[in-house]
């Protein structure tokens, strides 16, 4: 390899400074680097052989004295890199803020119960009058099923049920209009399609009055009163004739070629005056039937959508109505309570594991801050020892080279001054003191848990007693 290269090399795998690679805050000096660069053996032998420094000399010579100063020029940068750790680990100390958060827990003691009690009076206010619309809507059915003696809750149908009640009535309605149309399709001049145009009347009239009838008729069959038992009766008997006389007179308009136009309304009254009983066609026979059973069953068919006594569906309806208003507002509120509960208790969760974390961070910062210190201090005592090496290098090849004695000096070890480190501990927190305050915070969030939930459990109690209020409290 070229010697250029080889120097090249060596500059490149040579540190760039005087100090050993190591992993730590203060690194040991290089004797070895440093007695090859300053040529200590060589420069000791070349004055000692011109005996210099001087028998009587008292002070240290130029070579000396560059030791001494290369030595302390590295105290100096040791030092300076210690106030600087220093200066970090304070700052870390001020940040950890441990005032900040005893202030934090005060607020959340205080707050807390504050915000529950907040929000258990909006609650009351917001429950108070939809409990007093469920009393009123109690004693009202209260007073109308004593009015009436009934003893029986009210018919319950669920939302599937209703659907299906619904759906029949559709599908009779569907029924009646294609057998309308299909039966009436004979003599329409725009056959099938004007057959069951004209059917779509009739089905309204035969399934929607049976419908009608059954909601707001028939029920008074079954009311206590006598007089309204007879209105009852005379629903029931009109819808007989109603139906009775509408499928009469669809069939007799099948028979005279039912025509929208011309004399076929006149025919079929005539018909009805005179022979409304005979049919001529049989298929009008089963027109008539299949009216009348469509009809039958879509009275009974609303029949069954309500409660058989009159108004007692909808009074019942109400009640119920109220009642899950009541409970819905309810259990919103005892929601919105268990979450401003719960933020409170993730919050002192919370403060709780950051004490902890910032006391034994704390901890850390307090050791590594003696650590480095200390290390500082040996630091020292290697600079004092790589001082005494490397003027013991100078000195020796002195001596040996010298014809006259050695300056006493030369036989007394240096002694490195050392620099006094001082902490400012201003505001900062004894281990001793800190520990007992996050003690006494720590027992503090624990009444604060504890009277949270006491506070929450009275919150319930108050929203029970609502149960128990008079409508006018």
């Amino acid at each position: 390899m070229p010697i250029s290269l080889a120097t090249l090399k060596g500059m490149l795998d040579r540190p760039a400074h005087a100090y050993r690679p190591v992993v730590q805050t203060f690194v040991d000096l290089d004797v070895e680097r440093l007695s090859g660069d300053l040529g200590l053996e060589k420069r000791g032998r070349v004055r000692g052989g011109d005996d210099q420094p001087q028998s009587t000399a008292t002070n240290f010579d130029p070579i000396e004295a560059e030791i001494v100063e290369l030595i302390g020029a590295a105290q100096k940068t040791a030092f300076d890199e210690l106030e600087n750790q220093l200066a970090g680990f304070r700052q870390r100390l001020i940040d950890l803020d441990f005032e900040a958060r005893f202030a934090g827990i005060k607020d959340v003691a205080a707050g807390g119960l504050a915000d529950l009690k907040a929000e258990l009076q909006i609650g009351l206010d917001d429950l108070h009058g939809v409990r007093r619309d469920l009393t009123e809507a109690e004693a009202y059915q209260t007073e109308f099923r004593k009015a009436n003696r009934l003893s029986r809750p009210s018919n319950i149908t669920s939302p599937l049920g209703t659907m299906v009640k619904v759906l029949v009535l559709l599908l009779l309605m569907v029924g009646e209009f294609v057998a309308n149309g299909y039966f009436l399709a004979r003599g329409n001049e725009l056959g099938l399609i004007g057959g069951v145009v004209q059917a779509v009347v009739f089905a309204v009239l035969n399934v929607g009055v049976a419908v009608y009838i059954a909601l707001h008729w028939l029920p008074f069959l079954s009311h206590r009163n006598f007089f309204a038992k007879i209105w009852g009766l005379i629903g029931l008997g009109s819808f007989v004739v109603w139906s009775a006389a509408l499928n009469l007179s669809l069939a007799h308009y099948r028979e005279v070629e039912g025509q929208l136009l011309g004399n076929a309304g006149n025919e079929v009254m005539a018909r009805l005056a005179e022979r409304p009983f005979i049919l001529d066609d049989f298929q009008s026979w089963i027109l008539f039937g299949l009216g009348v059973f469509f009809s039958l069953i879509a009275l009974l068919d609303g029949y069954s959508l309500r409660d058989s006594y009159p108004r007692y569906q909808r009074i019942a309806d109400n009640v119920r109505q109220a009642r899950a208003r009541y409970a819905d507002m309810r259990r919103n509120r005892i929601e919105d309570l268990m979450e401003v509960r719960n933020d409170y208790q993730q919050t002192i969760t919370d403060l709780r594991a950051d004490l902890s974390k910032r006391r034994t961070e704390h901890e850390a910062i307090v050791a590594n801050r003696a650590r480095q210190m200390s290390q500082f201090t040996e630091h020292q005592n290697q600079l004092e020892k790589a001082a005494n090496v490397l003027l013991s290098r100078y000195r020796d090849a002195n001596t040996a080279a010298r014809k006259t004695p050695a300056p006493p000096h030369f036989g007394k070890p240096y002694e490195l001054p050392r620099i006094a480190v001082r902490l400012d501990r201003e505001t900062e927190w004894n281990s001793a003191e800190l520990q007992e305050a996050i003690k006494q915070a720590q027992a503090d969030l624990e009444k604060v848990m504890a009277a949270l939930g006491a506070q929450f459990d009275q919150t319930l109690e108050r929203y029970r007693e609502l149960d128990r209020l008079a409508p006018e409290a």
